[in-house]
């Protein structure tokens, strides 16, 4: 939300119509302006897990009458960090040969293997790479938010270059999306953003 609405909501929970009840539903609670957060009682729900997932998933694909591949849609389960949208948007073979690559990548750092960085910037370039290229950005902003709550008793100086990192990627991106600009030396940058940010958190 931004401020006006914040405001406006604010007001609302501070004089509620009669017999009301609220339920703001949030997955960043830290960006909700503090006097609504006050105002609230916290109910943090857990991520379904990978059986859920699939169990999920293969029920839908069942209705629609799709085909799939059960351990496709068990790897894809394993990377959708509790979404079933997720494992039924990686459960396509060529989407989920993407995230494999990309968490590959990830999981490399801070050591960088520049031919496979390349080879992930020309996928996600141009027209026909758009839908790859959020894929890749979902993914990364995935890594990161796993790597925050392993961490999360973690100094700050250990947490501070991977959320720094966060907030530019997510910057960038939706710098590149708005003015429609090349996508390749997003991905190079990114990749070496990461690597720095990797190394400053271990070093911490």
């Amino acid at each position: 939300m931004d401020r006006p609405t914040a405001n406006a909501l604010l007001k609302l929970l501070e004089e509620p119509p009669p017999r009301a009840l609220f339920l703001i539903v949030a997955h960043a609670p830290g960006r909700l302006l503090p006097t609504i957060r006050s105002r609230c009682r916290l109910l943090g729900f857990e991520p379904l897990t990978v059986d859920d997932v699939v169990a999920a998933g293969r029920t839908a694909l069942e209705r629609m009458d799709a085909p799939f591949d059960l351990s496709a849609l068990e790897r894809a389960a394993s990377l959708a960090e509790g979404s079933v949208r997720r494992a039924l948007t990686y459960v396509d073979p060529e989407t989920l040969a993407l995230v494999e690559s990309v968490r590959a990548r990830l999981d490399a750092l801070p050591r960088i293997d520049l031919g496979a960085v390349l080879a992930l910037a020309e996928d996600v370039a141009g027209k026909a790479g758009e839908r790859d290229f959020a894929v890749m950005i979902e993914t990364v902003q995935g890594w990161l938010s796993d790597h925050l709550h392993a961490h999360a008793a973690a100094q700050p100086a250990r947490l501070a270059p991977l959320a720094e990192v966060w907030e530019k990627l997510e910057r960038s991106a939706r710098e590149v999306e708005t003015y429609n600009l090349d996508r390749r030396p997003l991905v190079m940058s990114m990749f070496h953003d990461l690597s720095a940010a990797v190394s400053r958190s271990r070093a911490a």
